[in-house]
């Protein structure tokens, strides 16, 4: 750069402090009917002063014609009312980038459901139960092509309507029971009052008194949560009404300890009944009977299924919801161990609490793990047996019954 006379006078050149630094934009019109993958290339030549010319790299530019091709691949309830719609897309240059979901609800007029979402994320669409939906894609590529297609089903998704009358009987022992029902309204608690001395929510209790009849505000009980009940003595409550839609309902999970219910016809096993619950790592579910961990992406313990009527308690490690498939880890007050002996037996009455402690550990004898075959663990409140402890897969697991504050 040659020197001006506002260099002179002491006005620096506007690019002094920058080191050279600068840019140039300009606009170029491609020549028309260029074929799809044509490659364009561009480089600039920089001159400083009376320095030689400096070549940028080339900079390519592919023409891309064809457009990008997607379908629907996966619909699945994500929460209550609404859906996760996945798709599949190929494109052969510039890749996918986003794409419109389009919802028929029935046999209506085709709706836009989700629009222009990312390419690697799934689309959240609004359904409605007891309808036929049906789902198609459209995607965009990053050259701005535009998949072409008509209207037309690539899946189809029926949320159910709620039109089965359940037919399930909840049993109830002497004493404390853990229940859940599974009609789609919520049971009021006079249906339950006739067999029970108490009736425990997470938030609220009902006590039958003797001179004052019922104390406490509890009117009804909800298929996704679970009730402890304490009956006076053993008999069952016959339910009538329609089934919970567990595909269209979900059972919301706070972080930390949850009373959840059960709300299917179904016997399973735990691993079959939470297969569409994502769990976090060391989660847990308890019932009266045993206890489950989840580990390596497997559910283990001493709960092995789960039953119609009855309730549970999930310990989750954070908030989020779940559909039904249609820790537990403290330190026990008192730990005792003998070693087998044939014909020896503790018993622990579950039915005379209402609570329960779930317990996993290993069992040492000074510094050294002991085997588990070897010994019988048990968890005492003064003498009285309240846990038997049962090995899994080298755990000891125990659930211990107790009141609040117990040592």
């Amino acid at each position: 750069m040659e020197p001006t006379d506002d260099v002179m006078q002491g006005v620096l050149p506007v690019n002094h402090n920058g080191n050279g630094i600068g840019e140039l934009s300009y606009d170029i019109s491609l020549k028309p009917g260029l074929a799809h993958g044509t490659e364009v290339k561009n480089r600039a030549g920089i001159v400083f002063d009376t320095n030689d010319v400096i070549m940028t790299p080339n900079w390519t530019n592919i023409i891309d014609c064809i457009a990008p091709e997607g379908h629907v691949t996966d619909v699945k309830m994500l929460n209550d009312s609404t859906a996760a719609v996945s798709i599949a897309a190929t494109d052969e240059l510039s890749g996918p980038w986003r794409y419109n979901v389009y919802v028929q609800y029935g046999d209506g007029a085709w709706f836009l459901g989700a629009e222009d979402v990312p390419i690697d994320t799934t689309a959240s669409v609004k359904v409605y139960e007891g309808i036929n939906h049906g789902f198609y894609v459209v995607v965009t590529d990053s050259a701005g092509n535009v998949e072409q297609k008509e209207a037309a089903r690539e899946y189809t998704f029926e949320v159910f309507g709620s039109q089965t009358e359940t037919n399930t009987k909840i049993q109830l022992a002497q004493g404390w029971n853990w229940i859940s029902h599974n009609q789609d309204a919520a049971l009021s608690v006079e249906a339950v009052k006739p067999h029970a001395l108490t009736i425990v929510s997470r938030k609220a209790e009902l006590q039958k008194n003797s001179q004052q009849g019922w104390i406490g505000y509890l009117e009804e009980l909800l298929p996704t949560e679970m009730y402890k009940v304490q009956a006076t003595e053993a008999s069952g409550i016959q339910l009538s009404g329609l089934l919970f839609n567990a595909a269209f309902r979900s059972i919301p999970l706070a972080k930390g300890w949850n009373w959840i219910g059960y709300p299917v016809v179904n016997v399973m096993s735990v691993s079959e009944a939470l297969t569409k619950l994502k769990a976090d790592e060391d989660d847990a579910i308890m019932s009266q009977d045993g206890i489950a961990l989840f580990s390596d992406g497997n559910w283990t313990g001493t709960l092995t299924t789960m039953t119609p009527g009855v309730g549970y308690m999930y310990r989750s490690s954070s908030d989020k919801s779940f559909f039904l498939n249609a820790s537990a880890q403290a330190s026990a007050r008192k730990i005792e161990a003998t070693p087998k002996r044939d014909g020896m037996a503790w018993t622990a009455d579950k039915r005379k609490y209402r609570n329960v402690m779930g317990l996993i550990g290993h069992l040492y004898k000074d510094e050294s793990l002991e085997s588990n075959d070897d010994w019988i663990v048990g968890a005492f409140c003064n003498d009285e047996c309240r846990g038997i402890a049962q090995d899994v897969d080298g755990h000891l697991m125990m659930n211990v019954f107790g009141e609040d504050g117990e040592a």
